[in-house]
């Protein structure tokens, strides 16, 4: 268990295919959505489970991650919640 899931907007994705490969380059293991689920499996199974298998959640938390009334989109909100039940050592 080493890998960092890496949550972000899709308007962020430049920035996280940056910080992905940086990561790499440095030999951490990374999980991504785009470069990482495959269509063979439904993807809420998949990103539980790359969720309950990595060592680290990495949000890039920007605006583009806030719905038009200001609030937290739901899907970072469920993501951290998940990996911080997977993860009890978490707080």
């Amino acid at each position: 268990m080493s890998q960092v899931f890496i949550s972000y907007s899709s308007g962020d994705r430049n920035w996280a295919e940056t910080l992905e490969d940086k990561l790499c380059r440095a030999g951490i293991e990374v999980y991504r959505d785009k470069s990482r689920l495959t269509v063979a499996n439904p993807f809420k199974e998949q990103l539980q489970g790359a969720l309950r298998m990595s060592s680290a959640l990495l949000t890039l938390w920007s605006e583009r991650v806030r719905n038009e009334q200001g609030q937290w989109k739901e899907w970072v909100i469920s993501e951290r919640e998940y990996f911080r039940a997977q993860h009890l050592w978490v707080r």
